[in-house]
């Protein structure tokens, strides 16, 4: 199984400048930065050059409950019970536990994570995985 060495959420208001957010990485933490996006299409409407130039930081940052989705979305597999979720999130994205249960909870009412329940704990498991049991 291939590893995910860096994940970054590109946002884009109006205009060419984008915020990049890295909402996983491997070892050295990735601060957010802004870029701007410029391209070129050929006579026929096909792309034809596309380039980014750095701009230095974006002006917010990824909220807290979003990153830790993001976060989940790209770390679960399978059946995960909730404390391994809060110590996966944590240990990757160095958000806390009661952040990560918002998120957890936010995501269920959305349909993205199925919610199981076994012997006092709880199991989730993405909804495409279509593995939500414990």
């Amino acid at each position: 199984m291939a590893a995910v060495d860096l994940a970054v959420q590109l946002r884009r208001e109006d205009g060419d400048e984008v915020s990049c957010f890295a909402v996983k990485t491997r070892d050295l933490p990735v601060k957010p930065f802004g870029a701007k996006f410029t391209f070129e299409h050929d006579p026929d409407g096909e792309l034809r050059t596309a380039r980014f130039f750095g701009t230095g930081a974006p002006s917010g940052t990824l909220p807290a409950i979003e990153e830790a989705q993001l976060c989940i979305k790209l770390e679960l597999h399978g059946s995960v019970n909730q404390s391994r979720i809060v110590e996966m999130v944590k240990d990757a994205a160095g958000i806390g536990r009661n952040t990560t249960l918002k998120a957890i909870r936010a995501m269920v009412e959305a349909g993205e994570l199925i919610e199981s329940e076994s012997a006092n704990q709880k199991f989730y498991a993405l909804a495409e995985d279509g593995s939500g049991d414990g």
